[in-house]
């Protein structure tokens, strides 16, 4: 048996594209001061640490460096 089925053809107009793509800006800034803000925290928790934890201040720095994967950051 064979069954019919309709099909709905649509022709866009010369000056229309059914699936426009638009121009967009690279957001590869937002990652660098991302970066930046996380490489910032870890020098505020370094001297929060120095101030508070003399004595475990650079394995809490580094433990905390290693953590935010920043251990091999300029």
């Amino acid at each position: 048996m064979m069954v019919m089925q309709p099909v709905l053809e649509i022709l866009a107009a010369d000056d229309f594209a059914l699936w426009p793509v638009g121009e967009h800006e690279s957001y590869g800034y937002l990652v660098t001061n991302a970066q930046q803000d996380v490489r910032d925290f870890l020098g505020l928790a370094g001297a929060w640490a120095e101030q508070h934890l003399p004595a475990h201040a650079a394995p809490v720095t580094a433990a905390l460096a290693r953590a935010l994967d920043l251990a091999s950051s300029p």
